[in-house]
């Protein structure tokens, strides 16, 4: 069973425990927009709320909780899942009639969820129960179309489509979540993400984990920033002014991580060659490989 994990405020510490009434929040998992989160709006503590995306904010509208179904079983788990907006009263509910995309809406827990785990760390929300016409798995909770030039669209409603595996249908859970990089062999660039499958299609290969971020804005931690640099290179961090200062192109909050020491988590440490910075936890890696070190700019969950 996959653990679902709730942020916990104990004096200025963030904490990760299991708990019977598990919070999450579902950020987008496409690409450039993983700073925007499902939230419920509109007549809150009433049935009939709306969906869409919207920039996170770690409100009770981009909360949810997952409850077991009483039709779930140990070969089939599913799950109500419910809106902390409503204090729990209300669920996402989705109608679906024949081939028909239907918005889905906040009401009575009438719907079951498969919150399936992907390969790739991403969730998807699979609709198991619906009307006669429509077999199981065969929707999805489905993003509409995020970004328009580069520029963040938020959805203004959330949809049921036919499960097909894109990227739209696809969210990270927050909130504590593996870091990972990538690397591509044809231009030396590299990325750091929280999808570990971000830009394989253009050529970058998977190194693996090197820690952990927190996807939602938590005590004690800060924004870090990505911004793209003119070699389409990676440059992170938690100083916006500093991207925007030497002219790189500003992406997004890609996380929230710490800029003190703290227990269980380690440095990041910045190197820079004259054309390409380059981050690692290892202080001597990037020096081993030619760059010159520029210090630790933040700190990163183990």
């Amino acid at each position: 069973m996959y653990l679902f994990k709730q942020i916990t405020l104990i004096g200025l510490l963030c904490v990760i425990r299991s708990t019977t009434q598990q919070l999450i929040t579902f950020h987008s998992s496409v690409g450039n927009s993983y700073n925007a989160c499902l939230d419920v709006t509109g007549g809150l503590s009433t049935p009939f709320a709306t969906f869409h995306m919207f920039e996170c904010n770690n409100s009770p509208a981009q909360q949810f909780f997952l409850q077991f179904s009483p039709s779930s079983s140990e070969q089939q788990k599913k799950y109500k899942i419910h809106t902390v907006a409503s204090n729990g009263i209300f669920c996402i509910r989705a109608l679906v009639s024949g081939m028909a995309k239907y918005n889905i809406d906040q009401y009575t827990c009438e719907s079951d969820w498969d919150v399936h785990l992907n390969t790739d760390g991403t969730v998807t929300l699979k609709l198991m129960n619906s009307e006669p016409l429509a077999p199981e798995y065969v929707y999805c909770l489905d993003m509409q179309k995020l970004y328009e030039d580069n520029t963040l669209v938020m959805v203004s409603a959330i949809l049921i489509a036919p499960c097909d595996g894109s990227p739209s249908q696809k969210f990270i859970q927050g909130s504590y979540t593996p870091f990972y990089r990538l690397y591509n062999p044809s231009n030396g660039n590299h990325l750091w993400t929280p999808l570990k499958t971000e830009r394989t299609e253009s050529g970058y290969v998977f190194e693996g984990m090197i820690g952990h971020i927190w996807m939602d804005s938590c005590a004690d931690h800060v924004p870090l920033y990505r911004f793209i640099e003119t070699n389409d290179q990676m440059f992170l961090t938690t100083n916006k002014d500093e991207g925007l200062h030497v002219g790189f192109t500003y992406v997004e909050i890609i996380g929230y991580v710490r800029t003190t020491p703290y227990l269980d988590y380690n440095a990041m440490h910045r190197f820079y060659n004259g054309k390409i910075h380059f981050y690692s936890t290892n202080p001597n890696e990037g020096t081993l490989a030619g760059y010159a070190y520029e210090g630790i700019v933040f700190y990163i969950g183990k």
